[in-house]
């Protein structure tokens, strides 16, 4: 074999080593980073506000079950009223949450008049975003004109009379609208990343994260707020589940065989939660799940 041809295999070999290595390192690349959740807000059933009670109550083995709210205008003796299958409401005990109309709407620049048309998700969802943040060590008046996302799942509206029943000057249809639910968020914040929510009944929070996930993934935004709230301001899905029998006599949380019982009743669960997760820190791209219910 000639010089010339040694200089020419021995090129191919370069040539061919570096075609590999280039490879892998695209291989490497296209992998998606993982989310990482790094800091979580909550308001659950029980008294539990943050993840730390959470944890407690599902060590200790706690009941989050009592007695239906009182402080949400309900009319409980008429919904109680009657025998068994002449009730409008087939449950006495629930999983609520407690206070959900405490808020203090000037720490947001809200108006007291424009802080009681909002449906209380809309508060809870608000408090939990700002206390989620400082949780991660954030400070959320800090990200304002980033592109951070918000991605709420919300899927009920009952709060408030009809808009057409009330002299309203506006403030009422932004309350109760569940698109405003995550721009209220990004406007309060100053964020001008993506804002949107989705209904898809139980599972509105978690196609929230979900689509918070892709959205970091794809580059929409750099930071995400996503997560969810449901709170039953009024009795509708309650006493439409009892008028479709969806209430189930065995509905209460299956016990270990041989420990105590109690007559079954059916219950209705609420919570509300925020989560927050960023990828790889090489990126510093992050995402902050965040959800609320209760039921």
């Amino acid at each position: 074999m000639s010089s010339e041809d040694e200089r020419l295999v021995t090129a191919l070999r370069s040539a061919m080593k570096e075609n590999s290595r280039l490879r892998a390192e695209l291989d490497q690349r296209s992998e998606p980073e993982p989310i990482a959740i790094v800091a979580t807000g909550c308001r659950l059933p029980g008294g539990v506000d943050t993840p730390e009670q959470l944890w407690d109550m599902v060590s200790q083995g706690r009941e989050a079950r009592g007695p239906l709210p009182d402080d949400r205008g309900w009319d409980l003796p008429g919904l109680l009223d009657g025998l068994d299958d002449e009730r409008r409401l087939a449950m006495d005990r629930g999983s609520f949450l407690r206070d959900v109309f405490d808020f203090d709407p000037a720490f947001f620049g809200i108006s007291p008049r424009e802080a009681e048309a909002m449906d209380p998700q809309q508060r809870i969802l608000l408090e939990l975003a700002w206390e989620t943040l400082e949780r991660a060590g954030i400070a959320p008046t800090s990200l304002a004109g980033t592109d951070t996302g918000v991605y709420v799942g919300l899927a009920y509206q009952e709060y408030g009379p009809p808009v057409h029943g009330v002299t309203s000057d506006g403030v009422t249809l932004t309350g109760i609208s569940a698109s405003v639910a995550s721009g209220r968020i990004s406007y309060c914040l100053g964020l001008v990343g993506p804002a949107l929510t989705v209904d898809t009944a139980c599972s509105s929070s978690l196609v929230a994260l979900h689509l918070a996930v892709r959205a970091l993934r794809d580059g929409d935004c750099s930071l995400a707020l996503a997560g969810g709230a449901t709170v039953m301001s009024g009795p509708g899905t309650l006493t439409e589940f009892t008028r479709l029998r969806g209430w189930r006599p065995t509905a209460a949380a299956r016990r270990s065989p041989g420990a105590p019982t109690e007559p079954p009743s059916p219950r209705a669960p609420e919570w509300s939660s925020w989560n927050a997760s960023p990828t790889h820190a090489a990126t510093g791209t992050r995402s902050w799940p965040w959800s609320g219910a209760e039921r």
